[in-house]
């Protein structure tokens, strides 16, 4: 039996339903329990000048859920709405130079990559790290 035409959805019918439902999708993100969090970043009491921190939910402790990052600049860092970690426990992972990026070619780490535990509690937090001069194994 063949449909007459105006029983088929159009093209502009079926792509308005796909925008709709990535949409939603999208919005969807906001409510997984990001949490705000942020804080200073130090190597031997001294501010670190650019770097990375991620945290990572501790999944060894049945936490799930996106892991949260953001940059250091000048020892600050603070994750974006929607690159926050969610509440509960995490892996936090750093790394430093003392030099950024808009001075040219960042060089040599400070540090290599230094690994502590965080609780992220469910209203977000600040949370400071001080990098020990031998970062080498995690602190917990």
């Amino acid at each position: 039996m063949i449909l007459p035409y105006m029983l088929v959805p159009s093209r502009g019918f079926v792509c308005g339903i796909f925008f709709l439902v990535a949409l939603f999708l999208t919005g969807c993100e906001k409510s997984i329990g990001r949490q705000p969090v942020s804080g200073s970043v130090t190597h031997n009491g001294r501010p670190v000048v650019y770097g990375t921190i991620s945290f990572a939910p501790d999944v060894s402790k049945g936490v799930t859920g996106p892991q949260g990052y953001a940059e250091i600049r000048n020892g600050r860092y603070q994750t974006d709405a929607d690159k926050g970690p969610v509440s509960g426990a995490h892996v936090v992972r750093i790394t430093g130079w003392m030099s950024s990026p808009e001075e040219g070619i960042l060089g040599a780490a400070v540090f290599s990559e230094y690994t502590t535990q965080v609780e992220i509690p469910a209203a977000g937090s600040q949370l400071d790290f001080d990098v020990p001069s031998q970062p080498s194994g995690t602190r917990k």
